[in-house]
């Protein structure tokens, strides 16, 4: 049975970069994977204070209480179905939302 190894290079600096990682045996290659990064389009950071009045805040615990008491459960779980979300899973949410979970499987015998 013949070694295996793994080449790891890396060169990255601020801007972005790029890692390789290679399978070796016996000194020959056997496949690499290359990783690329970089920079991305900048975020806007929203200041909470400029939002409209249909937008909410997560951090204000009134705010999201309003929005979350203005949601309609029936239309969430038929576009999630819609979606294809399976019944176990939408079974597993609905449980989680009404505070009890879903209960856990017993092991198979």
């Amino acid at each position: 049975m013949s070694a295996f190894a793994l080449n790891i290079e890396s060169d990255f600096a601020v801007e972005g970069g790029e890692a390789r990682v290679t399978v070796e045996s016996s000194g020959a290659d056997l496949g690499t994977i290359s990783l690329y990064a970089g920079l991305g389009e900048p975020i806007e950071i929203i200041d909470p204070e400029a939002l409209g009045e249909d937008e909410v805040v997560a951090m204000d615990e009134e705010g999201m209480n309003t929005f979350l008491s203005s949601m309609d459960p029936t239309s969430i779980l038929s576009n999630l179905s819609e979606a294809g979300v399976t019944d176990e899973v939408l079974g597993t949410l609905v449980g989680s939302l009404m505070g009890g979970g879903a209960a856990p499987e017993e092991p198979a015998a």
